[in-house]
């Protein structure tokens, strides 16, 4: 997982220090939130990780009305309705970097 989002945050031009950030983030919501981590759900995880990220400067009525619109605005998600009921993710998602044009 390193590599691929040191290789989307290569691209965008980010700083070394906002992807140590969102691993440091990572890792301690690894440790202290979530029970097990499996790569099945590593993909959710790690979204939201990157919302915090994202958000972690507005307060938290912003934060709320902005999750709020994106829930409704995302519509019935195939990999978590019916969870409960044992309808569960198959396989792990995998991300497919876009492929970089030869310079």
């Amino acid at each position: 997982m390193r590599q691929i989002v040191a290789l989307v945050v290569f691209e965008q031009h980010c700083y070394q220090d906002a992807v140590k950030r969102f691993f440091s983030r990572m890792r301690r919501a690894c440790i202290g939130i979530y029970h097990r981590v499996t790569p099945r759900y590593m993909i959710d995880y790690a979204t939201e990780m990157a919302w915090r990220e994202d958000v972690r400067r507005q307060n938290t009525a912003d934060q709320l009305q902005a999750l709020v619109k994106a829930v409704f605005a995302a519509g019935l998600s195939a990999d978590w309705i019916n969870y409960c009921r044992g309808n569960k993710r198959k396989t792990e998602i995998l991300f497919q970097a876009p492929a970089v044009a030869p310079a």
